[in-house]
């Protein structure tokens, strides 16, 4: 039996699925991948509860701490273990214990549940109907699982809105930086405006990004098209992977690389930087931090290479302090500031 068969022979959606998010959240191979996308096709409820696991695990993080629900997931642990199942590995045990606590409070998280939720991670999951917006606030991320199974991951002080009809899907993204995973369906069409343009998607995982200085759209895989509204078609800009749209108030460029890992590192929480000057660097950091970090002009020119989580304001002025002539200064009220250092 191959390590990528094992798992659902015997076992009801519940537990199978319980077992898919512990092997797909520690370094799944191609055919597990594979494996997964067949189980999934079988039959309907082996996607939902796999749907279930992914959102109870996000609200067992975020409200993991709270008294009523370590004592019911301590309760279930115990439970499962009595039963014989000690051996199985601890995320898919917790697993099985978050889709219990989630059993319990689904008409609670429908009730309380708000577009634009509190906790820093998790998953939201929205079906055909009128328009949605989701947003984070600064230091959030946020994943959204769409009725298709298209699914967007939110980074720091973003906002997506969402409209599905029976023969289009129509996103916005109103700012911020968002990741698409879009679902195949030729005959409804992906697009999602942003900054005056179109992107429209042809089955296929791109990434986003608005904010004051430019609109940027860079294209993991699949195929996708550029279009300022108004256009004809002939002025569309077709993209292919590892291409990295930029469009500005100059003007519209398109660069192909070899590796696009450092405009999607945010999805790991870390921000690379390759020869970029201080204060652009700042800049970025500052997106994920409600305490900024401040600097004159002088440190600002400093040019700086490098991989940083995107939180810890001290920490990152801490490491350029060490690296590099500034000087870390403190306020009574907590700012950091970064001065060139003679």
């Amino acid at each position: 039996m191959t390590r990528a068969s094992a798992i659902d022979e015997g076992e009801g959606p519940a537990i199978a699925a319980a077992r898919w998010h512990e092997r797909l959240t520690s370094d799944p191979r191609p055919a597990d991948l594979e494996a997964f996308d067949s189980w999934c096709s079988a039959d309907p409820a082996n996607a939902a509860a796999f749907a279930r696991i992914e959102w109870a695990s996000a609200l067992a993080r975020s409200f993991g701490s709270e008294p009523d629900i370590m004592a019911l997931r301590h309760e279930t642990l115990a439970r499962v273990v009595m039963r014989g199942h000690a051996a199985m590995p601890w995320r898919t045990v917790a697993g099985m214990a978050a889709s219990l606590v989630l059993a319990g409070g689904t008409l609670w998280w429908t009730l309380s549940a708000r577009p634009e939720p509190r906790a820093a991670t998790g998953i939201a999951m929205i079906a055909e109907g009128p328009t949605r917006s989701f947003g984070t606030r600064v230091g959030e991320r946020l994943n959204v699982v769409l009725e298709d199974g298209s699914e967007l991951r939110l980074d720091t002080g973003t906002t997506v809105r969402v409209r599905y009809t029976a023969g289009a899907r129509r996103l916005a993204l109103v700012r911020g930086q968002a990741l698409f995973d879009v679902a195949k369906a030729p005959a409804r069409p992906f697009t999602v405006a942003v900054a005056g343009r179109t992107v429209t998607a042809h089955g296929t995982r791109f990434n986003v990004r608005y904010d004051e200085r430019a609109m940027e759209v860079a294209l993991v895989e699949g195929v996708v098209t550029v279009a300022k509204l108004g256009d004809k078609p002939a002025r569309q800009v077709t993209m292919r992977p590892n291409d990295r749209l930029v469009a500005t108030g100059r003007g519209v460029s398109v660069r192909h690389y070899a590796d696009l890992g450092r405009f999607l590192s945010w999805t790991r929480g870390v921000i690379q930087f390759d020869d970029v000057p201080l204060a652009d660097a700042v800049r970025e950091f500052n997106r994920y931090n409600a305490v900024p970090v401040l600097l004159d002009a002088r440190a600002g020119a400093i040019r700086i290479s490098g991989s940083f989580p995107t939180h810890g304001s001290a920490g990152f002025a801490e490491a350029m302090q060490a690296a590099f002539p500034v000087r870390m200064h403190r306020s009574a009220g907590g700012q950091i500031f970064l001065s060139y250092r003679d």
